[in-house]
């Protein structure tokens, strides 16, 4: 849905944690007319996700 930055947090090389910026997930949930969550929820399992390639 269009969030561009994510802070994700590691620990030998384990992620501990991630979370998209505040005003990305905003802008993204103003435009597609959604919920901030629904945003923020997406950007993260989309993050889990595999890089699709061209």
């Amino acid at each position: 849905m269009g969030c561009r930055h994510i802070k994700v947090a590691y620990q030998k090389g384990k992620r501990l944690k991630a979370a998209p910026e505040y005003e990305d997930v905003a802008r993204a949930a103003r435009f597609h007319g959604v919920s901030f969550h629904e945003v923020s929820r997406a950007a993260l399992v989309r993050l889990d996700q595999p890089p699709v390639q061209a």
